[in-house]
């Protein structure tokens, strides 16, 4: 007689327990409850469309309009409060005494928004089938398509789980915006591949006339760099809000170094054989880049030696360039600069010691304003010294700036007067539309923009420089503090009265 298996009725325990108790929370929501019914009435309202009316090409689109809001935009919302509600409540500091990390609980948060992502996703099988037995489908295009929306919504997740520590609702609403914004662009052009029949065959003729060399390089970008930029975001999130004595900052810089490095090298070599594959990797590099500002400009800056992330024993630290990964926007800064010479140095190189013509995507129309927006992060660093939350500050500044160039460039278009623009110059933000209010024919101006965007960043180095003395009275605090500890007298020995 054979018994039957007993039930599943819970996770199992090899996983996490913080992956567990967010699952646990995540499913019984009345969010991702409701997401996921409204999801399927939308796509058989439209399969019933498509097999009464037989309008292929609009049941695809309208698959795929639907596809994209729910994955693109809707789930990656849970992620809008998901810090910011264990910070209010406390639960993050009980969490930290049973022994689980910061970026560990972070992780355990985004692990599960995007179980719920893959689990919608898997639901869609039965009606990719249905739609290719009726026909009108390229399923090679429809998968790949289908990949690129679930990365975006797993990075759009990722992000929106990273800046969801703020206690300012308008803050979390603008990072969100931001987000998701930038994912739409990205879905947009998966969208493109399923409608339209150039975009699909373009990107498959691209994909089989790849070399070995270009293959290994995308395999090595769809399992290290996507999966390293998830992880820098999450550690952007766990360091906001970890307590003293994690060194995430540590960690995160050199990922950071890292995924940079890992993109910018693979487009010296492809550049200049694949011009489209060099520019995606350059694409990358850059929004690396620019988020690493973002964040490494708006860092706390220290206030005790444990912060520093240094051992309590060892070696004294007193080489400039350890300091390069202590926590704070006064190193963040010398990083960041770090960042930028890597990110222009394969472009120099090309143009100068190989003679090789930069193709469209670095000429003097995106290099000018390439360095405008490398330069930008160093004016909320001039303006900002003084100000509470150095994130908020960020963000006041530069959506003024934007505001001040958006106008400056309609007055000048709308007036005629394209002198009244150069105002714009004095900022690298106001800079980029001021440039757009010129005839095409003066094709030097980004480039004068640019370089005179460089008075901000020697302003931003003196500043950062006079801060970062901070680190050198830390690191002697902490040599007194462990030398008065060498000099204690051991237990095993009687202590004088």
């Amino acid at each position: 007689m054979t018994s039957s298996l007993p039930a599943l009725r819970d996770f199992s325990d090899r996983l996490s327990p913080m992956v567990v108790k967010e699952m646990r929370q995540g499913l019984r929501t009345r969010f991702f409850t409701a997401a996921l019914i409204l999801f399927h009435l939308a796509l058989v309202i439209i399969m019933l469309t498509l097999l009464l009316e037989d309008t292929t090409t609009q049941a695809t689109e309208n698959f795929w309009r639907v596809l994209i809001a729910v994955l693109g935009i809707i789930l990656p919302l849970q992620g809008f409060n998901s810090l910011t509600q264990e910070l209010r409540e406390g639960t993050l500091d009980m969490l930290r005494l049973t022994g689980i990390s910061t970026l560990r609980m972070v992780w355990g948060k985004w692990l599960t928004l995007f179980s719920q992502i893959l689990l919608l996703t898997s639901s869609l099988l039965p009606y990719m089938i249905a739609r290719y037995r009726l026909g009108g489908v390229e399923l090679v295009g429809e998968l790949i398509a289908l990949f690129i929306v679930v990365v975006v919504s797993a990075l759009s997740t990722a992000s929106m789980v990273a800046f969801s520590w703020q206690e300012s609702i308008w803050m979390r609403l603008i990072t969100g915006t931001a987000t998701l914004l930038a994912g739409l662009a990205v879905t947009k052009y998966a969208f493109e591949i399923v409608t339209d029949e150039y975009t699909r065959q373009r990107l498959i003729s691209l994909f089989l006339s790849f070399s070995i060399m270009e293959w290994v390089f995308f395999i090595i970008f769809l399992t290290g760099v996507l999966p390293g930029c998830i992880a820098y975001l999450l550690c952007i999130g766990a360091g906001r809000c970890g307590s003293t004595g994690q060194n995430l900052i540590r960690r995160k810089r050199q990922l950071l170094l890292v995924l940079v490095i890992s993109q910018m090298v693979p487009y010296l070599l492809l550049s200049s054989i694949n011009s489209d594959a060099g520019f995606a990797l350059l694409l990358v590099a850059l929004a690396l880049v620019l988020l690493a500002g973002v964040d490494l400009a708006t860092e706390e800056m220290p206030t005790s030696w444990p912060e520093l992330g240094i051992a309590k024993a060892g070696k004294k630290h007193r080489k400039n360039w350890h300091r390069l990964l202590y926590p704070g926007w006064a190193s963040g800064v010398f990083f960041y600069i770090l960042l930028c010479l890597i990110f222009l140095a394969p472009l120099a190189l090309q143009a100068t010691s190989y003679g090789i013509r930069l193709t469209y995507y670095s000429n003097d129309e995106f290099f000018g304003p390439w360095c405008c927006l490398l330069e930008a992060s160093f004016i909320s660093v001039c303006l900002s010294r003084y100000a509470k939350v150095r994130f908020t500050a960020w963000w006041c500044i530069h959506l003024g700036l934007h505001a001040i160039g958006a106008a400056l460039y309609f007055s000048a278009t709308s007036l005629g007067l394209p002198e009244l623009a150069l105002i714009g110059f004095l900022t690298p933000v106001t800079a980029v539309y001021a440039v757009e209010a010129f005839p095409g024919s003066m094709s030097w101006l980004p480039a004068i923009s640019a370089f005179w965007g460089l008075v901000w960043v020697v302003v931003a180095l003196g500043q950062a420089w006079l801060e970062g003395r901070r680190y050198v009275s830390l690191e002697k605090s902490r040599e007194d503090d462990l030398g008065i500890e060498n000099h204690l007298p051991s237990a095993d020995f009687p202590i004088p009265a």
